[in-house]
């Protein structure tokens, strides 16, 4: 293959999940170096973390801004800076022999915040994908999206290694139900938009909800009750996962939630756990593909998880079978390396560590 020079930026860590799940996974399955600058390295860039480190985030936005590439491929994860309005996307991609912008969330939508609306971050996708030689989009809505800016667009959904995932074998209830759900702190509004149906079916089954990611939140009372925090780590929130024996995904029918890519099922897939979610956006084909339940309005979602509750084992098994087998096909990296590989290293993955990393100082 042909040695070549890679730079990768992104506004999140690598415990950020777009950064891990784009880019970061990618790179340890094909064995390349990312040579990344992910800013301050944190799991967010919320006003008050940028705050808190105001003087880092001022070197960094001055080091970004007067940044030229002395590499072959640019590679950008979402945005460069999460003070960006797309100036210093554009640049980059624009001075680099060859430039890929990634797309994973519906990021070209006003915030809602005043804050990040205020210095226009939403505008960073128009015009880092008029620059880019390829624009990465998660699914067909963000491509649709793309495709009018862009050069040449193509789809890669998230993926997960099924090949380092182990799969839940044993579909017995040890004791009441646990319904498996993996989130930041700031989507867990998504639960309380079903929490009646939820706590519907905690009275009847005594079901639990195991939720893998933030130790603390403000779910209602009554919700929390019925809930088990489990701190989300690379090492742990597999074997957390295939503990349970359902995985959801509700997400609000908004044009938000179109953009996103489904990972949460795709990761419950790969477990084999049986999955049920909101048929929105992609999340329709996903749950069509791995067999899962789709309620469409919050008062379908207690019938949903009932019905996997009263199946046998033998019969979740099944369908957690189903799930996974879908996953390895449609979601996994095996099947979507070599389009990957042609998108991102037309010339080929390089066989060195990308000597950009010299040039891209970390935050």
């Amino acid at each position: 293959m042909t040695r070549s020079s890679f730079a990768s930026f992104a506004a999140y860590g690598p415990n950020g999940a777009s950064t891990r799940v784009r880019l970061l996974d990618w790179a340890q399955y094909l064995g390349f170096d990312p040579a990344l600058q992910d800013f301050l390295g944190t799991n967010a860039t919320s006003p008050g973390v940028l705050v808190t480190n105001i003087v880092r985030v001022a070197r960094l936005e001055a080091h970004l801004r007067r940044l030229r590439p002395t590499w072959d491929t640019t590679f950008i994860q979402r945005c460069a800076s999460p003070l960006s309005a797309g100036a210093i996307e554009e640049r980059l991609l624009r001075l680099s022999s060859y430039g890929v912008y990634d797309l994973d969330d519906a990021v070209f939508l006003p915030s809602g915040s005043k804050f990040y609306d205020g210095f226009r971050r939403h505008h960073v996708p128009a015009r880092a994908a008029k620059q880019a030689d390829v624009v990465i989009a998660g699914n067909a809505y963000l491509a649709d999206w793309a495709g009018e800016h862009a050069k040449r667009v193509v789809v890669i959904p998230s993926c997960v290694a099924t090949d380092l995932v182990v799969a839940k074998t044993d579909y017995a209830f040890h004791d009441a139900p646990r319904i498996c759900w993996i989130g930041s702190h700031s989507t867990e509004s998504y639960l309380v938009d079903i929490a009646s149906s939820l706590l519907d079916v905690h009275r009847q089954t005594g079901a639990r909800i195991r939720l893998i990611g933030s130790p603390t939140g403000n779910l209602p009372a009554a919700l929390e009750a019925m809930v088990d925090r489990i701190p989300w780590t690379a090492d742990t929130w597999a074997g957390e996962a295939a503990a349970c024996d359902v995985g959801i995904m509700p997400v609000p029918d908004d044009a938000w939630a179109k953009g996103k890519c489904g990972y949460k099922l795709i990761q419950y897939g790969a477990l084999g756990l049986p999955v049920v979610g909101t048929p929105v956006g992609v999340n329709a084909e996903i749950l069509s593909r791995l067999g899962g339940h789709a309620p469409k309005s919050a008062n379908e979602w207690a019938p949903a998880l009932a019905d996997y509750f009263g199946q046998s084992d033998a019969q979740r098994a099944a369908v957690g079978q189903q799930a996974r087998s879908a996953v390895e096909k449609y979601y996994s990296f095996r099947a979507h390396a070599a389009t990957f590989v042609e998108a991102v290293f037309p010339a080929g993955v390089p066989v060195a560590p990308a000597t950009a990393s010299s040039s891209v100082p970390r935050g």
